[in-house]
């Protein structure tokens, strides 16, 4: 897990050396459960809470990215606008940070942040499948990649999760 304490701060990075290309392609599993799985215990509670901590501070980096990406290109008035709208709205807008292109238009960005490498699948919402900027190896030397549009265009989408609605509930005989 990573320790909050020695996560980076976006003023002091070089952009240039934080910003990599995406990955060229990640293999897609065959199988996700199987029978015979290892059986794990495993404190849901706390890996909520920490995945809630890193995804926070990778906003935050990103935020501070793009108003520094702004400022730097001599928009600062842009920059001054960038709004954390997942933190002042709330969840559920599909992005978590609206900030600027340099010739003034929207540019949504959804933050997804793993202290893992660029290789490692990432969840998304359906809401979040049309913004997409991944924030990988988040720690003291973070690294990031954009991929523009929806994810559908550039990402396999893998389902694994699924909303149940009852139809009909069978009556099965207990004896």
């Amino acid at each position: 897990m990573l320790d909050p304490k020695e996560l980076p701060e976006a003023g002091a990075l070089d952009l240039g050396r934080v910003v990599d290309t995406p990955p060229d392609q990640v293999a897609v599993p065959t199988a996700v459960w199987s029978a015979t799985a290892r059986l794990a215990r495993v404190d849901f509670v706390a890996r909520d809470a920490a995945n809630r901590e890193l995804g926070r501070r990778g906003e935050e980096f990103v935020l501070e990215l793009e108003r520094r990406r702004l400022h730097d290109a001599g928009r600062r008035e842009l920059g001054a606008r960038v709004e954390w709208t997942a933190q002042v709205r709330g969840d559920g807008a599909g992005y978590d940070i609206q900030s600027f292109n340099l010739d003034g238009t929207a540019r949504l960005i959804e933050v997804k942040t793993t202290g893992l490498g660029k290789y490692f699948p990432f969840n998304v919402t359906a809401n979040e499948v049309r913004c997409s900027e991944a924030v990988f190896s988040f720690g003291p030397a973070p690294r990031i990649y954009m991929l523009p549009g929806a994810l559908s265009g550039s990402c396999h989408l893998d389902p694994t999760q699924y909303r149940a609605f009852v139809q009909a509930a069978r009556q099965q005989e207990l004896g």
